[in-house]
């Protein structure tokens, strides 16, 4: 049976969150402090885990490292019930998951029907492959390399995005995320995205986008495109696991595989373009 952890002081909160638990038969616990909800997490496994927004800033970010460190695959969600998230942005970017006031209740319904049910959905990234599309051969094989260091899946590289969207459309089961670079000959990354978004045979499939591109024209017209993060040159290895294990989250909780909704864009391709001299995006 899947079980929740709600990290908060507000007993409405609580509330209304297992309201929608108990339909569902979902066990939880509620925790009031930070520090006992890692004790807890060090000791038991859970399928969601619930932050308030409204602890100190930087409280909320560093549980959900904590949690992922313990379990990657479990969806962190920060919320407030009363209102908009602090630094949503940010959260969003290293692949939180924001729920607030307008859709609170919409959202968590969304996100229980959508949790792993059984053993097979558990594990259904198992044996699926990392697409990476790379036009120039020698960086491809880098990528590819520090990609499988990392440990999350074997890779297949092509060399632009028609050959990619073929590929995907004729084996739409084999992988569990697409790797892109932006600017490549027949089609480039972001119609590639777009495209993947508009099959719905592999529309689920993240995508994560490797660029060397600041600009925030460029990266609001990633984000428009559906893309799920993006990997700044030089690559980082530490950057590229975060990616990756954001991407599986994704797949495994059947979770929107889009970075924002076309709306905030704008928005978050400003944020993007603020922390370019220190990007931690994923």
């Amino acid at each position: 049976m899947d079980s929740i952890l709600i990290v908060t002081a507000d007993p409405k909160s609580v509330q209304v969150i297992i309201n929608v638990a108990n339909k569902l038969n979902i066990r939880y616990k509620a925790i009031n402090q930070i520090e006992t909800a890692k004790e807890w997490l060090n000791l038991n496994s859970v399928s969601a885990l619930f932050i308030d927004s409204r602890y100190n800033k930087s409280e909320p970010m560093a549980l959900a490292s904590f949690c992922w460190l313990k379990q990657p695959s479990t969806p962190v969600i920060v919320f407030n019930l009363y209102g908009e998230v602090a630094q949503k942005w940010q959260l969003l970017l290293v692949g939180v998951q924001v729920f607030e006031k307008e859709v609170f209740n919409k959202s968590i319904e969304n996100l229980f029907k959508n949790l792993p049910d059984n053993l097979d959905q558990q594990n259904s990234h198992l044996n699926k492959k990392i697409l990476l599309v790379e036009d120039l051969d020698s960086p491809r094989m880098i990528i590819a390399g520090y990609i499988e260091s990392c440990g999350l899946g074997n890779v297949v590289g092509v060399a632009d995005g028609e050959i990619a969207l073929n590929l995907l459309k004729a084996t739409p089961n084999d992988f569990f995320c697409v790797v892109t670079d932006l600017n490549m000959p027949n089609m480039n990354g972001i119609e590639l995205a777009t495209a993947i978004r508009k099959n719905p045979s592999i529309s689920h499939l993240p995508v994560l986008v490797c660029t060397a591109y600041s600009e925030q024209e460029s990266l609001v017209a990633a984000l428009n495109a559906g893309v799920t993060g993006f990997l700044v040159k030089p690559l980082k290895k530490d950057l590229i696991k975060s990616e990756l294990e954001k991407a599986l989250r994704i797949y495994i909780n059947r979770t929107s595989p889009r970075l924002c909704e076309a709306k905030d864009a704008q928005m978050l391709g400003a944020t993007l373009s603020e922390l370019q001299t220190n990007l931690y995006i994923g």
